[in-house]
């Protein structure tokens, strides 16, 4: 979402949307391309056209991510950062998980510490809030499992979300002190399958996306001054190009 969402309805749903259970599984779409070649939305929406519900949810930066008729929202509530699962036919709240962060991370005045978007498979939703780490839920709210990843300073908050890529969830964890990594997690375990080091990247904001081409998976990372490739078998790193901005 562009504005800052602050006790105000989520999402209006179309009625184009409600013929076949949808799937927008994680940040814009998948593979966070921003493409859904086959949607139809609507040319004119709003408070008075086209809407089927609203609802009141705490504030966050996230997007929506969708699985057939549920819809998954980070959110900051009373201090907490929670997760919420939405019955998209009627909007209403089904569930509400916290996740147990000790201390919640500073952000710029506009920004929120639940900014990242949540990414499902259809068995699991995974939430990432850089204060915490990853917490992964089924679809109706019950806890999986949990991986702590809690980062240091990333100036004006953390923005980046996790990305489910062919079977491993990735999370991009960029920030200052030379401490930024790359990271894939097995999405049923959560066990870590490998970590790289990323020491001469700062804080960035940016989802890693999967670029398959030659018979090789590449993790695709833009970064300070550079985007980088990393094997998304091992993580390690096969090509770099500058020109990003610092």
């Amino acid at each position: 979402m562009n504005s800052y969402r602050k006790w105000v309805f989520i999402i209006a749903v179309f009625t184009q949307m409600l013929v076949a259970a949808p799937q927008w599984p994680q940040f814009r779409g998948a593979n966070c391309s921003g493409v859904a070649e086959n949607d139809k939305p609507p040319i004119e929406f709003g408070p008075d056209t086209n809407l089927l519900w609203k609802t009141p949810v705490p504030s966050g930066l996230s997007s929506p991510c969708v699985w057939g008729n549920r819809i998954f929202l980070t959110a900051f509530d009373d201090g907490k950062l929670v997760t919420l699962g939405v019955d998209r036919k009627s909007g209403k709240v089904l569930w509400k998980q916290a996740a147990p962060a000790e201390k919640i991370e500073e952000t710029h005045k506009a920004g929120s510490p639940a900014s990242a978007t949540t990414a499902t498979d259809g068995e699991r939703v995974y939430a990432y809030f850089g204060s915490y780490g990853v917490i992964a839920y089924d679809l109706e709210g019950k806890e999986q499992w949990r991986k702590r990843l809690p980062i240091g300073l990333v100036i004006n908050g953390s923005g980046t979300s996790p990305a489910l890529l062919k079977g491993r969830l990735v999370l991009n964890g960029d920030q200052q002190e030379g401490k930024s990594f790359l990271i894939a997690l097995d999405p049923k375990t959560g066990k870590e399958l490998w970590r790289t080091p990323r020491p001469s990247f700062p804080s960035s904001y940016t989802t890693p996306v999967l670029w398959t081409h030659d018979g090789l998976d590449e993790v695709i990372v833009v970064g300070s001054v550079h985007t980088v490739a990393y094997s998304l078998t091992d993580g390690k790193e096969r090509w770099r190009v500058a020109g990003t901005e610092g």
